[in-house]
């Protein structure tokens, strides 16, 4: 339940790092690779651990040197 209202979930468990080396060969930089394991305390105790990628593209042309969006004309 959600706010009050019935709500089906899909999971598709993948390994943090093949994400990671997916996401470089479509020309991605990698900035880091975290897994943890499942929180198994609490009201809501999850089945697998977790995995977060963090990646980055290259600023793209209009940008700035600091990663921030150009605002000139």
């Amino acid at each position: 339940m959600a706010l009050g209202e019935e709500v089906a979930l899909v999971f598709h468990r993948r390994e943090p790092q093949r994400i990671a080396e997916l996401l470089l060969e479509a020309g991605l930089g990698l900035v880091s690779v975290t897994r943890r394991e499942r929180e198994t305390d609490g009201p809501f105790p999850e089945r697998a651990p977790q995995g977060f990628v963090l990646v980055r593209r290259s600023v793209v042309s209009g940008g700035c040197e600091d990663g921030g969006i150009s605002t000139a004309n």
